[in-house]
């Protein structure tokens, strides 16, 4: 069954603009993942859809058990420049690393 999402939307992720932390590529490439992660991802990936490109490490890490939690947020696009705009000026760093559209699931592109 797809993921459920509020209004029927699909997330589309751009994994080279996703920022990791300085050693993640490394240990990801070397399979070392708490067992978390790998619960995550036999929950989560049947939702997932990715790029044909992207190796097994590589979708792996986007399903690492390991953050501090509430680290994505969606902004409408019409207010995103100012938001980019302020977060600047209070010196917090923002990625911009995917999109919304009408849809179901999650895409992860190069």
């Amino acid at each position: 069954a797809p993921l459920k999402t509020a209004g029927g939307i699909r997330l589309r992720f751009y994994f080279d603009a996703i920022p990791f932390t300085s050693a993640a590529r490394k240990f990801a490439e070397q399979g070392t993942f708490p067992g978390g992660s790998l619960d995550n991802r036999k929950y989560y990936s049947p939702h997932v859809e990715f790029s044909a490109s992207l190796t097994e490490w590589e979708q792996n890490l986007l399903f690492d058990a390991q953050t501090s939690g509430g680290l994505l947020l969606a902004v409408a696009e019409a207010k995103a420049a100012d938001f980019a705009a302020r977060a600047a000026e209070l010196k917090q760093p923002v990625w911009e690393i995917g999109e919304v559209e009408e849809g179901e699931g999650i895409e992860v592109v190069i």
